[in-house]
């Protein structure tokens, strides 16, 4: 018979850590969920929350700097095409480039001229001709045709006879 004293526990009731006993065969809990643990947890989970925000708010930051350093630079650019455009504007007048003409490149001004008449032609209308009639395919031929990339020039449905030189009949 052995006498405990106050504070002392048994040794089964040590080795369980709740102050129940053990029954023999049921194994140890491998993490006890204490009052201690559970803070620990909190605080790392709050400082690697803490960390994700600071990572997210300085990479944001640095998106807003990339942002207008991209801005300034297309304001640049787009200055840059207004000048280029004003440019293109000026030696495109015709007083430039009379002026062009006659000071860098000694041309002169001319004075001797004539016009010439060219006659009307005697066929107005001038007809197109006709595609070479040729028998038609049949649907495994346009399918292989198809398929192997072949094509035609001209398209059956092509009406091409509404067509004359420079106008249009309707």
């Amino acid at each position: 018979m052995s006498t405990l004293t106050h504070g002392q526990r048994p040794a089964e009731q040590r080795a369980s850590g709740r102050g129940q006993p053990q029954a023999p065969g049921q194994r140890r809990p491998y993490l006890v969920m204490n009052g201690a643990t559970m803070v620990a947890i909190a605080a790392i989970a709050l400082t690697v929350i803490g960390i994700l925000y600071l990572i997210q708010t300085s990479e944001v930051a640095q998106l807003g700097y990339d942002l207008s350093r991209l801005q300034t630079q297309r304001d640049a650019l787009t200055l840059e095409i207004s000048e280029l455009e004003y440019e293109l504007a000026r030696y495109e007048s015709l007083q430039t480039v009379e002026e062009v003409a006659l000071t860098r490149l000694g041309m002169t001004p001319m004075s001797n001229y004539e016009f010439i008449e060219i006659q009307e032609p005697a066929q107005r209308n001038l007809t197109i001709p006709q595609p070479d009639e040729r028998e038609p395919q049949s649907f495994f031929e346009r399918i292989s045709d198809a398929v192997m990339g072949v094509g035609a020039a001209e398209s059956e449905k092509a009406d091409t006879s509404r067509y004359t030189l420079g106008e249009v009949k309707r």
